[in-house]
């Protein structure tokens, strides 16, 4: 179910520095560009500042941006994963010394909940193994159906493979447990992958404990 918020202020739980957003400008019914780029930052109850692809600045040179309508849409790295969604205009763009987009802030704007579970933001030591290859990383996150994980190295992995995970949260875990990957994607670092078990768990109170003393070590909390 989604939700609206007339507090602008309120936006910042949701729009993060670095997060992927799509970009709709819309200069007519029928007239619109999609740019899919990342949200910089803004100032409170001000403006919102966007990168501009330079590939994209082409397609702009002929066109007069300013008080255009905008739709913004994105996913925040909030534990429920929530989908946010504003409607605004365009105030002005500069393209030096680096191409950015200057938005109105919202004055209200939209969101929901992608995930059914909380999940818990983690640092914790992993080792993953399939078939007779071995791979060591890190758990970033954990929820009662799954957990994301950064590899070290990037691996031949795939989606719906089942893997063996090991970790110190595995004592906390029914021992018939089942993992199976529902997402690799790269990442600077290696690589990410989305894991989900084959029932969600019970979260019992060792295991919630553990996890909240691990959320607090890693800062999450």
């Amino acid at each position: 179910m989604s939700s609206k918020n007339n507090n602008s202020q309120d936006i910042q739980k949701f729009m993060k520095p670095g997060m992927k957003v799509s970009v709709t400008l819309e200069f007519g019914p029928t007239d619109k560009l999609i740019i899919n780029t990342h949200y910089i930052g803004c100032k409170d109850e001000q403006y919102l500042i966007i990168e501009l692809p330079i590939k994209i600045l082409e397609d702009l040179s002929m066109r007069q941006l300013a008080n255009v309508d905008t739709v913004i849409r994105g996913i925040s790295d909030t534990e429920l994963g929530h989908i946010i969604a504003f409607k605004t205009s365009v105030i002005n763009t500069i393209t030096k010394p680096f191409p950015l987009l200057f938005l109105r802030a919202p004055k209200q704007f939209a969101t929901k909940a992608v995930r059914e579970h909380q999940r818990y933001k983690l640092s914790l030591p992993v080792t993953v193994s399939y078939q007779s290859n071995v791979f060591e990383g890190t758990i970033l996150d954990f929820s009662v159906s799954g957990c994301g994980l950064l590899l070290e190295t990037r691996n031949e992995l795939v989606c719906d493979t089942e893997i063996n995970v090991e970790s110190q949260l595995k004592r906390f875990l029914p021992s018939d447990i089942k993992y199976c990957i529902v997402s690799v994607k790269r990442h600077q670092k290696g690589q990410l992958v989305g894991i989900k078990f084959d029932n969600p768990i019970i979260m019992g109170d060792d295991l919630k404990q553990e996890i909240l003393e691990q959320a607090f070590i890693a800062g999450s909390i």
